[in-house]
């Protein structure tokens, strides 16, 4: 893998004089580290998330030609390793429940993946100490604090140039979900874009699935019953039965 990783790496900074090689070995063999050691969770199918991890390459090739993305990234990552990490684990979960929903185009599957690296760059703004912060410890107003990054993110990503709009949609929508009580609207799900459900079952997933600041984590299988239970239908069915197939759990009858 590491060979494999290695190669990648050297395919990425071929022919590319606009951007520090020296930045972007730095940068890339922090992310190939990431992915190999964090973001893969035992039990997972190891065909759907080699292919996910494809698409993550991609979409970091296109991110690391230009400075102003390449940096963004960096202080991220630097801001809060795992932030960094979780965001690599979103982006791949979120390629492997497109798949399993059925899109197939690289375009649509460009976006979701570019959506799940971005979907928490507007926490490089807030106080590191208030991310890491125990949940049962935070306060009414640090919550308001942290929920606001949906905000930032935006700004952030509008800011930009060459982020599409959809990107910029499913990052601002990503805590929003199926039964209209999420941040920072409560839009309905009619209004939502159609991939948000994805993103936001993959960020659920994701955070109890990694290891945290604290230590903590749940199995594959845990995290899915704890996302069924404690969520209900604020999570897209399909999206749970996506994760069920990819972890080989039995799915959940929709008349149940």
């Amino acid at each position: 893998k590491l060979v494999e990783f290695n190669m990648s790496v050297a395919k990425l900074i071929k022919d590319r004089s606009d951007v520090s090689i020296k930045k972007k070995l730095n940068f890339l063999k922090y992310t190939g580290e990431s992915i190999l050691e964090k973001t893969f969770i035992d039990g997972v199918d190891k065909n759907s998330f080699h292919d996910a991890k494809s698409y993550l390459d991609m979409t970091l090739d296109t991110v690391t030609e230009s400075d102003e993305t390449l940096d963004l990234l960096s202080l991220l990552n630097s801001h809060s390793d795992f932030i960094y990490a979780h965001s690599l684990g979103v982006s791949m979960y979120a390629v492997m429940i497109a798949r399993c929903f059925g899109y197939e185009s690289q375009s649509v599957l460009f976006k979701i993946s570019l959506a799940g690296l971005f979907h928490d760059i507007g926490k490089k703004e807030i106080d590191r100490e208030l991310l890491e912060k125990p949940r049962h410890l935070v306060s009414r107003e640090e919550r308001k604090m942290i929920e606001s990054h949906v905000v930032r993110g935006q700004e952030i990503l509008n800011a930009m140039r060459g982020i599409p709009s959809e990107v910029v949609q499913l990052v601002y929508e990503h805590h929003e979900d199926q039964e209209a009580l999420g941040y920072p609207l409560g839009k309905p799900k009619q209004e939502l874009h159609p991939m948000t459900k994805i993103l936001q079952a993959a960020n659920i997933f994701i955070e109890n699935t990694l290891t945290n600041p604290n230590g903590t984590n749940m199995t594959a299988p845990s995290a899915i019953h704890h996302m069924e239970k404690v969520y209900g239908g604020r999570i897209d069915l399909g999206c749970i039965n996506a994760l069920k197939s990819l972890f080989n759990v039995a799915k959940t009858d929709k008349k149940a």
